[in-house]
Parts: C-alpha cells; sequence; structure tokens
C-alpha cells in the first residue's frame, strides 16, 4: 500500500508573496495605530492646554493672561522683569493672598494682588525668579 505524504513546502515564488503580503500587512497595521493615536491627540491636546495655566498656578479660569501689566505710565511690568524689581514697583498695591508651590525649576510663587495676580518662578535651573506670568481680572 502506498500512502502518500503531503509536505509544507514554500517555493522561492510563493515565499516572496507571503512575505510582500506580511509586510505590508505590518506596514498597514502601523499606519492604522499612528492614525488613531494622531486622532486622539488632536481630540484631547486642546482640552489640556486650556486648563492648564490656569490649574497649575491656582488662579480663577475667568481671568486674561497678559504679557505686560501697566500701573502708572512710569511703573510696568512685563513678563521676564526680575522678582526684586517687580516688588519694588509694586509698593503701593495691595497684596491680597500669597501662595508658594514646587513648579519644574524650582519655587513657584503666586502674588494676588486687588485686579491681577503675578506668578514668580525661574525660568530656568538655578535661575533667579521673574515674571513667568501675568492675570488680571
Amino acid at each position: 500500500m502506498d500512502a502518500t505524504r503531503t509536505r509544507l513546502s514554500f517555493d522561492d515564488d510563493h515565499l516572496a508573496e507571503r512575505v510582500h503580503i506580511v509586510v505590508v500587512g505590518a506596514a498597514m497595521m502601523l499606519a492604522l495605530v499612528v492614525a488613531l493615536l494622531l486622532i486622539r491627540e488632536i481630540r484631547i491636546a486642546p482640552q489640556a492646554f486650556a486648563k492648564s495655566a490656569a490649574v497649575a498656578t491656582g488662579v480663577p479660569a475667568e481671568v486674561v493672561s497678559v504679557a505686560t501689566l501697566v500701573l502708572a505710565p512710569d511703573r510696568q511690568i512685563h513678563v521676564g522683569d526680575r522678582k526684586p524689581d517687580t516688588v519694588a514697583r509694586l509698593v503701593s498695591q495691595t497684596l491680597v493672598k500669597q501662595t508658594e508651590e514646587r513648579g519644574p525649576f524650582g519655587l513657584r510663587e503666586v502674588r494676588s494682588y486687588t485686579g491681577f495676580t503675578l506668578v514668580f518662578e525661574p525660568l530656568a535651573r538655578a535661575g533667579e525668579q521673574r515674571v513667568a506670568a501675568i492675570y488680571v481680572e
């Protein structure tokens, strides 16, 4: 009795075809994963940026961030000004609340005055504290 056995064999032509199919399938799956990640980031990112500044500094959401605060014609505060210079310009203002917290580069200090809030923090590692943000009600 003759028994026939079937063998699993790949001809050169069939092997190249199967490898091509696997590579194309893997590339399509990778493209799909990248597309899904991009869509997720686009949907979530605006919400994260909208709340991050107010939440990180403890400032209410009804305020507006500005680059320059004009107290008088000769007394202006700009983002990036040194803390001692800025505090010297604020002698006539009433300090309502002062909080300190840990920031990415060191101590962050939030000072709330009547009508505005200043955030002081180092803008670089081992740097001096500067005005990082100005919020006006």
